[in-house]
């Protein structure tokens, strides 16, 4: 079987297409490229003219790759089973031009015309009209929100839970109220948890809260619905941010598990990795992960009115680079003190680093200029601290698999991040919360679609000389071009095959 595509020429000043194709030659017993003349076009393949009628060019291949990544990991599948066909096709066609092109809705049309997907989905027109009922519709559509959510939720293993602040200035939306960040922002917020399976890497349910409830309030009523779902095995890891006595009793009580970090500056972290200092050079704490020695320490602490499983945790590389930048920025300050007129000193011509630097500090006067004397115990401790992070845990896996279910969490937390940045003014124009429920809900379809190609990029070892953007950016040169009534493929280069590849998704046919 042979493949037609199109070959851009430059003559001079222009640019030509051609339609090649590999032809197989018996006499020279190899394939020859026999060209067909299409007319001029511009410098990416675009036809200027043909000789009886405009032909038009369309963006294919940032399209293609993520279809194909929507469908092969079963997010397709799930959207179709929950919504429909038509709605699932809408869905997907707003989630993924959200990700090529993240803009205003508005523009959302122009954005769609430009690109191949009418002709692979079921979607002719996203004008800002029909985009507004569109989103009202599937919002309200609370059990349709539902039924994916269950398609998507595993059943057990540790989860990843995390929320955001939704701002808005909308007078309309039911759930805005003032929350943590009106101080700074001034507006109204909505609160949103989402949780992570930490074995797929893929988030699989979500939920809108009012803007004054506190996190411990929402992950008891999102345990609660992810037990709904038939995930009534699985623990959570968390942030630091979450760490309290109140919020581990709460989990407790809840009969929920958990493992989460306890903050560096809390006084049961400062105790557990004092303790666990004499006990980090035992060879048997020690283990390789990721080409770095770690290590871990064990023991039980009696917090929030029971017993607790800590593990003090060291990676000896950051260990090290934790350590020279700490008395780097010492001899730094010290320098920069040595010899300064006392009577001239103000800690307000500080920076913020430096401030943290001269609590270890003893700063006194000699001869009308400043003395500095290190704290012994104040840079001791923090010494300490380099390298190494406390966890609580209920669960009783090995360290091993708690640290590396910690690092994952990280990953997922990165992705998180961007979801954070993409849906940051989302609710801010929205004028119902259906609109703000429908919109929520695009945007999550792009986190799973976005993190199912990290997650395969990451597999295949790309991540160190790409991201999601720039295999858009590669996969966004590919063009489709219509003449009369068959579309044709602009040839596909070799960094465009190797990137399909490690993906795992198949080179496209010319066959549209």
């Amino acid at each position: 079987m042979t493949m037609a595509y199109n070959v851009v020429q430059k003559k001079g000043d222009c640019y030509y297409l051609y339609e090649a194709e590999g032809v197989w030659d018996p006499v020279k017993k190899n394939s020859v490229q026999k060209r067909r003349y299409l007319g001029k076009c511009d410098k990416d393949g675009n036809l200027l003219v043909s000789g009886r009628s405009l032909i038009r060019s369309c963006t294919f291949g940032s399209y293609y790759m993520m279809l194909e990544a929507a469908g092969s990991s079963g997010i397709y599948d799930s959207l179709v089973s929950s919504y429909g066909e038509k709605d699932a096709d809408t869905i997907l066609a707003v989630a993924i031009l959200r990700i090529v092109c993240p803009g205003s809705l508005n523009v959302m049309n122009d954005k769609l015309e430009e690109s191949f997907l009418p002709e692979m989905l079921d979607v002719e027109s996203l004008t800002p009209s029909f985009l507004t009922r569109f989103l009202q519709r599937i919002g309200r559509d609370a059990g349709s929100r539902t039924k994916l959510f269950s398609s998507l939720a595993v059943k057990g293993g540790a989860v990843v839970f995390d929320t955001t602040a939704l701002p808005t200035s909308s007078e309309e939306l039911e759930l805005a109220e003032i929350g943590r960040s009106y101080r700074r922002t001034s507006v109204r917020q909505e609160n949103m948890g989402i949780v992570f399976s930490s074995e797929k890497g893929l988030p699989f349910m979500y939920k809108l809260y009012p803007g004054s409830v506190s996190d411990i309030t929402m992950i008891r009523n999102l345990v609660q619905d992810v037990k709904d779902l038939g995930a009534d095995t699985v623990e959570f890891v968390l942030d630091r941010g979450f760490f309290s006595e109140h919020n581990v009793m709460c989990m407790a009580q809840a009969e929920m598990g958990f493992t989460i970090p306890v903050p560096a500056g809390n006084r049961l972290s400062k105790e557990c990795i004092s303790s666990s200092v004499p006990h980090m050079d035992d060879p048997s704490t020690a283990a390789m992960l990721s080409g770095s020695v770690v290590r871990c320490c064990e023991m039980t602490v009696e917090y929030a009115g029971a017993p607790r499983r800590m593990l003090v945790f060291q990676d000896d590389d950051r260990r090290n680079i934790e350590t020279r930048a700490l008395y780097a920025r010492l001899a730094a300050v010290e320098e920069r003190l040595s010899g300064t007129e006392y009577r001239r000193f103000s800690v307000r011509t500080l920076t913020r680093s430096e401030k943290e630097i001269c609590a270890m500090l003893e700063i006194t006067e000699e001869n009308g200029s400043i003395v500095t004397r290190r704290k012994r115990n104040a840079v001791t401790a923090r010494a300490n601290r380099c390298g190494r992070f406390v966890v609580m845990t209920s669960s009783d896996i090995p360290w091993m698999d708690i640290r590396i279910r910690y690092r994952d969490r990280n990953e997922i937390e990165g992705q998180f991040s961007q979801f954070k940045s993409d849906i940051g003014g989302g609710l801010t124009n929205l004028s119902d919360q259906d609109s703000a429920e429908g919109a929520v809900l695009t945007e999550f379809v792009s986190l799973m679609i976005r993190t199912e190609l990290r997650n395969r990029m990451r597999k295949a070892g790309l991540l160190e000389k790409m991201q999601v953007p720039k295999a858009i950016a590669v996969m966004n040169k590919l063009k489709i071009t219509r003449m009369g009534e068959k579309w044709r493929l602009n040839e596909i280069t070799k960094e465009m095959r190797d990137l399909l590849s490690a993906l795992g998704i198949p080179l496209p046919q010319d066959n549209y």
